[in-house]
């Protein structure tokens, strides 16, 4: 609740009434020229601060009482303005502005998922010149898939990007003679680059150690159906040598060759024995001539992702 200053004044003007109505008059009868009651009766209350005043020294009660209610007026006064006119200073502030806040910066997103791999193009026959058609990743491809031991398999595709063969026809430029193929085992891809880093490391091909992996046929005979070969050969990796056997499917019109062949390995006969409780031992093999090296390597998956979007300005208190 509000309280006027002027109730302070209250009790002291009572107390006032009550001594000059109980003093003695006085028996000298002062003139009462301008001159003498500017001099004894007047307070002298300063400007503003409203000091207390002084009575004069022949000055009555009355006098002396007059300077004390006018210093104190002053002084209330004083106290009054400045309440007053600090609250009606700050009721007259104007709401604040709006905050300069900027525009809030998204952050780091996730890695999302690996971009997928380009529509593979229609085969392409790999041309058979003087009996013999060569293997190169710009006509046919070498790929491997891999699973997890435990759990869901979780297969990795996963190939070679450089290698280096040839295939070799009998006279009759028909019948497969010999099949020779070096593999670059640093030029690895697979769909995540630390799968990638992880498979050239000592746990699978020791690329540095071990930078070639090899394949010298040693039997070819044909099978029962059209165009159906058993392969038999010599493939060395790691520091193995082992002998393998695989079919495959070959279309060959003399001008031209395609084939395809898929198997399976046991990396544990090779020495690639690490991690076996994680990584499955069987390793699926595929080969495809006439259709050329595609790695389906991941944009995302383990790398930071794009920013998030630019948030709206910031509000500043009101």
């Amino acid at each position: 609740m509000r309280i006027s200053p002027f109730a302070y004044f209250a009790p002291i003007v009572a107390f006032c009434v009550f001594v000059c109505g109980c003093s003695e008059p006085s028996k000298e009868v002062l003139p009462t020229t301008t001159s003498s009651l500017s001099r004894d009766g007047a307070g002298g209350g300063g400007p503003g601060g409203g000091g207390p005043g002084g009575g004069g020294p022949g000055g009555g009660m009355g006098g002396k009482m007059g300077g004390m209610m006018g210093g104190m007026g002053g002084k209330m006064g004083g106290m009054g303005g400045g309440m007053m006119g600090g609250k009606m200073g700050g009721m007259g502030g104007g709401p604040g502005g709006p905050g300069a806040g900027g525009p809030g910066a998204g952050g780091p997103g996730r890695g999302g998922p690996g971009a997928p791999a380009a529509p593979k193009a229609d085969p392409v026959p790999v041309p058979v010149e003087a009996g013999i058609a060569k293997l190169a990743p710009e006509t046919s491809s070498i790929g491997f898939i891999g699973t997890h031991a435990e759990g869901p398999p979780n297969p990795r595709t996963c190939g070679f990007e450089k290698f280096a063969g040839q295939i070799q026809f009998a006279e009759d430029n028909a019948t497969i003679k010999s099949i020779i193929v070096d593999i670059d085992t640093e030029s690895v891809w697979t769909e995540m680059q630390p799968l990638t880093t992880h498979l050239t490391s000592p746990d699978f091909f020791n690329a540095r150690e071990f930078p070639q992996a090899k394949f010298v046929s040693t039997k070819i005979e044909p099978g029962a159906d059209i165009g159906s070969y058993q392969v038999t050969g010599n493939l060395t990796l790691l520091a193995a040598t082992k002998e393998i056997s695989f079919p495959a499917s070959v279309i060959n019109d003399g001008k031209g060759l395609l084939l395809k062949a898929e198997f399976t390995i046991d990396r544990n006969e090779f020495g690639m024995d690490k991690l076996a409780d994680r990584v499955a031992k069987e390793v699926t093999i595929k080969v495809a001539v006439g259709e050329k090296t595609q790695p389906s390597v991941a944009s995302g998956g383990f790398g930071p992702g794009p920013g998030g979007p630019t948030g709206p300005p910031g509000n500043g208190a009101q």
